[in-house]
């Protein structure tokens, strides 16, 4: 029920209740965190119960099963199509799932997310003002220069500014997104260095 159930409240989420053709696999996205990352849940939290017990540990795992959960479908499905839709990352679902089975056991996912700032920045102006920031940060002054002066190690220097705005963005910025955006950026240093030269 529970599979089920949270694949539906998805979907309903996403709008493909009717729609079996959908780019996102929801189905496999449900089955995945019920079967791994909820199931290491209770499987530890079951153990944890037991403590040094042998025969109830081994009666509690058993008997683990996902109707042991203190996550509703509702919450589950609303998870998943935050990962669907973009909003979240694999990883930061996972730490969102961790809280909502322990720690917060009625607060939306989306509530969790915001409050932790987990919520992936896919805004293209947003991750070029990053990168602009990152780019032009008098701490990156030589970085910059060794990027403009050209040559066989420009992916090195590019490397170590998706780094930076990785981390300027507490991890949340787009990968590939933010890949464009800096490439962008950085294509426009070149060129208007090559303005001004010319």
């Amino acid at each position: 029920v529970l599979f089920e159930d949270a694949v539906s409240v998805a979907k309903t989420e996403l709008g493909q209740e009717d729609n079996d053709n959908d780019s996102v696999d929801v189905s496999a996205l449900v089955a995945n965190f019920l079967c791994n990352d909820l199931y290491a849940l209770i499987k530890k939290s079951a153990i944890e119960e037991a403590g040094d017990d042998e025969d109830k540990r081994a009666t509690l795992l058993n008997s683990i099963s996902v109707d042991r959960s203190t996550v509703a479908s509702q919450r589950l499905g609303l998870l998943i199509a935050m990962i669907a839709n973009g909003t979240l990352t694999t990883s930061m679902a996972k730490k969102i799932l961790t809280i909502m089975y322990k720690d917060d056991l009625t607060s939306s996912p989306r509530d969790i997310a915001t409050r932790n700032g987990w919520e992936v920045i896919s805004d293209m102006d947003v991750l070029v003002q990053l990168c602009t920031d990152v780019v032009h940060d008098p701490k990156n002054t030589k970085q910059l220069e060794q990027y403009k002066q050209g040559g066989k190690n420009t992916w090195k220097i590019e490397k170590f500014f998706v780094g930076k705005v990785m981390a300027q963005s507490n991890g949340n910025a787009h990968p590939e997104k933010m890949k464009e955006a800096l490439a962008s950026v950085l294509e426009k240093v070149v060129s208007d260095q090559t303005s001004s030269t010319s």
